[in-house]
């Protein structure tokens, strides 16, 4: 499995963390087993999905659109989450660039940063919390 998924209950937040060769369908997976969280009482107000381990991010723009329209979908699930994607690489940062408009319909606020730290500040900033 190229990635984890985890619960941070003091923050309600979750954490996906992606390393090695990815493709479309380990992040459709990921956002599955998200899901799971919600089906045993864990909700959550934030979700930081962190791509620093990626070695080969094999997502091509029609796998980009359907990640997209299961955000979309998702999103009526949970609504008003917010997310912050880590996106050290170009390819991948444009890549969730292009998430973000494809998903906006999705009713989540999204943002895509260069390093961890940013995007914790980010999602401190928005849930009204202190960086650590």
């Amino acid at each position: 499995m190229a990635y984890s998924v985890g619960y941070i209950q003091s923050s309600r937040c979750m954490l996906l963390t992606f390393s090695g060769a990815i493709t479309t369908i380990d992040i459709l997976d990921a956002m599955q087993d998200m899901s799971l969280y919600i089906k045993r009482g864990k909700y959550f107000t934030s979700i930081i999905s962190d791509y620093s381990g990626v070695t080969e991010f094999n997502v091509f723009a029609d796998g980009v659109m359907k990640i997209a329209e299961s955000t979309t979908n998702f999103s009526t699930q949970l609504p008003n989450i917010c997310v912050a994607v880590v996106a050290p690489n170009a390819v991948i940062f444009g890549s969730s660039r292009m998430w973000e408009v494809f998903s906006s319909e999705a009713n989540w606020e999204k943002n895509t940063f260069k390093t961890r730290k940013e995007a914790e500040t980010w999602l401190c900033g928005k849930l009204g919390r202190q960086t650590e």
